[in-house]
């Protein structure tokens, strides 16, 4: 799992940098931008997003009625300094079983070829879900609590985006 940690972590921070580089400041004034990254490990398997419906269907398959692991990296980088800090969450997550007709309704939907595991849990994908343990926005994609920690050791807090 460590590897698959820091591949993650170097695939958010790839992302922020090459996003950064497309930024531009005007004087004295500063940034951060944001980089993430997630896949699906289940087993010694690591599941990225599917290219066909095909693929899906044989991911979807194979988490029926088993726990995986959704890790997300993310890295912010500051601008104009190019400090950068990088993190990830991992939450584990259940499959129900027997789920050979909802996958193929799901797959068919096309939702699946986007998504990493080849299931989004915020949309029709969470029928297949039977239990987390850990961060819900995690498995969204996004861990806003570990976002919120890394941009905290920039100043930065999210809350003061509540307005």
């Amino acid at each position: 799992m460590a590897e698959v940690i820091q591949n993650v972590q170097n695939s958010a921070f790839a992302k922020a940098k090459s996003s950064a580089s497309q930024v531009s400041l005007e004087p004295n004034e500063k940034a951060l931008v944001i980089g993430a990254d997630t896949v699906v490990v289940c087993g010694k398997a690591v599941l990225g997003k599917p290219s066909s419906k095909a693929e899906a269907k044989e991911i979807l398959s194979g988490l029926a009625g088993r726990w995986h692991h959704v890790v997300t990296g993310v890295a912010i980088q500051a601008l104009p300094d190019g400090e950068f800090i990088k993190s990830c969450a991992v939450t584990a997550v259940k499959f129900r079983a027997s789920l050979e007709q909802e996958i193929e309704v799901y797959t068919e939907t096309g939702h699946p070829l986007d998504k990493a595991g080849a299931y989004g849990i915020q949309e029709l994908g969470s029928l297949l879900v039977e239990k987390i343990d850990g961060c819900y926005f995690n498995v969204v994609g996004l861990p806003l609590t570990v976002l919120n920690a890394l941009s905290a050791d920039f100043g930065f807090n999210l809350f003061s985006l509540r307005d």
